[in-house]
């Protein structure tokens, strides 16, 4: 449907014919000239599109992704060059169309290197392992020329994605392959999921379409335990949820899908890795944006140089949540042909040209997640598509980013409507794009084949994602049992050692490097070899290769068998480096202090608390966003009284119970006027009570009544424990440990609604000793 003051015109540019770039304005300035620094994309943005195409390869490359750092093909040589991969380069599949396959040849090839003459991120981090951390990691990938969304809605295909491996699709449709089939035997975050269904135009609320998504490509391109094949990238499966630094498979974690699109050796657009921790895992981020100078919610760009910004992070209503930068982590972008980032102001304001149509997603731990969209009000999730703030001047109510797609319509699970299965925290999607056209349509009627099979359009027998029609004879059998050769492997009739999709016993013995007449597969996955390096050669072809303390056994060996201490995970036995990390001088490392509970770490920053000094820690609630009781909202604070804005709750100090030192103050209240402090054991979702939203509940105590001053502000502590151990029935004692939520009451004659209260947003504080 239209918008207000929006013409609806299909440009060129949109139906996707045109070239990226346009005739060349070298006058033309951008649209936010503060922003032309020299970090900025600046007088780069009048060639971009000219860098971008004349740097093409000469044949297609369907499927570019980049993958995690904890994966095992991280260090692996390439197929093409045999240079070892990082998380920095863009892959693509090893065959010569670049498509994916079933049984896709492993590992996958480098298109665009990391570093200089690549995305121009810096060198040095070839052939490091594996679940060591070198900050070159790309975390959202596009190459400006995703389809053009329209207001006509969405149709089946028109929306790719990929999640991390905590994402169980934890509302999704009927028709499988799905993450509800592929999650249970760990085949998700190295695949690649679209919308089942069509969908109406944007902004799509929470359930605006039935919950969906369906596999569309494949990490390895073999059956998984689900008995589901479709083709694959070359990458390692499967790879279920894990809390160490080095994964059993990859997850992909940023990707562009074009079909028979010529993309550039160098250059991209793209973010980089924040270097918070991840709070669900505890593990560290890659920290490639700060590394390089960037903050991890810009979008970046190359052309094969250094990387400039092409949107900064604030353009995108980011990094203005907290302090901490948020980590935008998926991307597609249709660039208007400028060269220049020229944000949207509402959705669709791109079908004439005029603006870039950006859309993203947040990363878990964002401090944006939580806070209300522009679009709808409604409280960020990891889950959603996003896309530039909304003005207000035009209908927005926040300055955050506005809710393009909810994430429940993709069938994510969210905090938001209960159904995500990682809660506190939503199901998090960790890539997007939008081909042009379908990746696989043998049949040539415009709908993607798994689409056509997950509908029940064409039949697919043997479960590899080929619609049956399109295949030559009705299965391939080269052993002649009457079986597809997919599914004897698949079911364990035929073993596959090679994973090439053919039954061994229709080859011969092709990998034998001890010359004992069996695979080496089977030599190692039999126990008759050792694989300490787990690169797929057996122990005794190879000389000893990693040896730190000169002892003859593989580091790795001595790790595993206990010879050899890791504390800090890196694959490195301890002796060969020395303490790494100390804080408290105590001679032990901080993360064996902290596992042992020798010291705490209660913020979870790996860090032991007593090298840190008193501790603030606290969340915010109740804001009054939605369900004001007469109109009167105010997203930021609690419901809106007669000063137009609602009273905001916040805390100061330390949570320190032994300091008692945490100050609560509530500001924009009626000015001299009753009031009080109340605190309960739990929160629920708001309950109207006067002017405002009560959320507190369990066992409620309430504090002294004060007077507001002439400012409208009210101020308890400190003091607030001793008060409570000497005004309060023991149940309202704060004790060590013990989680309180605190709301602000007050009188306001004038309010809104009538009723002549009101109440503040709530704060909760954990007491730590």
């Amino acid at each position: 449907m239209g918008l207000p003051g929006i013409t609806n015109v299909i440009s060129r540019d949109a139906m996707g014919d045109s070239p990226l770039q346009p005739p060349i304005r070298m006058s033309r300035q951008p649209r936010f000239s503060p922003l032309s620094t020299s970090r900025l994309i600046g007088p780069l943005g009048a060639t971009l599109g000219a860098a971008l195409v004349a740097t093409s390869t000469a044949h297609a490359q369907d499927v570019i992704v980049s993958i995690d750092w904890h994966g095992p093909s991280i260090s692996l040589p390439d197929a093409g060059g045999g240079v070892p991969i990082t998380e920095g380069d863009l892959l693509m599949p090893s065959n010569a169309t670049g498509t994916p396959v079933l049984g896709a040849p492993f590992p996958m090839t480098i298109a665009t290197p990391h570093g200089f003459g690549g995305l121009g991120l810096m060198a040095g981090c070839i052939g490091h392992l594996p679940g060591t951390l070198c900050p070159v990691e790309v975390d959202a990938l596009s190459y400006g020329k995703d389809k053009l969304y329209l207001p006509t809605g969405f149709g089946p295909g028109d929306v790719w994605f990929s999640t991390d491996s905590f994402a169980a699709g934890g509302i999704v449709g009927p028709a499988p392959p799905h993450m509800g089939t592929e999650f249970p035997v760990g085949d998700t975050p190295a695949d690649l999921w679209s919308n089942l269904i069509g969908m109406p135009p944007a902004p799509l609320p929470p359930f605006a379409a039935p919950p969906n998504h369906v596999g569309m490509v494949d990490g390895d391109g073999m059956p998984s335990g689900s008995g589901f094949a479709y083709p694959g990238l070359g990458l390692v499966e499967p790879n279920p949820p894990v809390l160490g630094m080095i994964h059993p498979g990859d997850t992909v974690d940023a990707a562009c899908v074009q079909p028979g699109m010529v993309a550039p050796t160098v250059g991209a657009f793209f973010s980089l890795d924040a270097f918070w921790p991840d709070p669900l895992t505890g593990l560290p981020n890659a920290g490639s944006a700060m590394a390089h100078g960037f903050s991890s919610s810009d979008v970046l760009v190359s052309t094969g140089g250094a990387p400039v910004v092409f949107a900064p992070a604030f353009l995108l209503g980011l990094d203005i949540a907290a302090a901490l930068p948020d980590d935008l982590d998926a991307l597609i972008l249709r660039e208007n042909g400028t060269g220049v980032f020229e944000p949207s102001m509402v959705p669709y304001d791109w079908a004439g040209g005029a603006t870039d149509m950006l859309l993203f997603s947040v990363r878990r731990g964002s401090p944006v997640i939580g806070m209300p969209d522009s679009a709808l009000g409604m409280p960020i999730e990891e889950g959603d598509i996003l896309t530039t703030p909304i003005p207000t001047f035009l209908g927005g109510v926040s300055p955050f980013p506005a809710i393009f797609i909810a994430a429940e319509n993709l069938g994510l699970g969210t905090t938001r409507s209960g159904t995500s299965l990682v809660l506190p925290f939503g199901e998090d999607l960790n890539a997007l794009s939008a081909p042009m056209t379908p990746l696989f349509d043998c049949d040539l009627n415009g709908i993607e084949d798994a689409i056509d099979i997950a509908m029940g359009l064409v039949p697919d027998v043997n479960m590899n994602g080929i619609p049956d029609p399109c295949e030559v004879g009705p299965f391939p059998d080269c052993n002649m049992n009457g079986i597809d050769d997919a599914i004897d492997i698949s079911s364990g009739t035929s073993a596959d050692i090679n994973m090439n999709g053919i039954p061994d016993e229709c080859e011969a013995v092709l990998f034998d490097c001890n010359m004992n007449g069996i695979e080496d597969a089977t030599d190692i996955s039999s126990g008759t070899s050792m694989d300490i390096n787990l690169n797929g050669i057996p122990d005794e072809c190879e000389a000893v290769l990693f040896d730190c303390n000169m002892n003859g056994v593989e580091d790795a060996t001595d790790i595993s068998s206990g010879t050899s201490m890791d504390i800090n995970l890196n694959g490195i036995p301890d002796e060969c480096e020395g303490i790494l990390f100390d804080c408290n001088m105590n001679g032990i490392e901080d993360a064996v202090d902290i596992a042992s509970g020798t010291s705490l770490d209660l913020n979870l920053n790996g860090i032991p608390d007593e090298c840190e000094g008193p501790l603030l820690i606290t969340s915010s609630g109740c804001f009054c966003a939605t369900g004001a009781p007469c109109g009167n909202i105010d997203p930021l604070a609690g419901c809106a009284n007669s000063t137009g804005t609602g009273a905001l709750c916040t805390a100061s100090g330390s949570s320190s119970w032994a300091l008692d030192d945490l100050v609560l103050t509530t500001t924009n209240v009626d000015p001299v006027n009753f009031g009080l402090y109340f605190m309960g054991d739990l929160t629920i979702p708001p309950v109207l009570l006067a002017d405002g939203q009560r959320c507190l509940s369990g066992s409620l105590f309430r504090f002294a009544v004060q007077t507001s001053d002439a400012a409208g502000t009210a101020v308890m502590g400190p003091g607030i424990i001793a008060w409570t151990i000497a005004n309060l029935p023991p149940a309202g004692h704060i004790a060590i440990g013990s989680s309180w939520s605190f709301q602000y009451w007050y009188r306001d004659p004038g309010g809104p609604c009538g009723s002549t209260a009101n109440l503040s947003n709530s704060v909760t504080v954990t007491f730590t000793p």
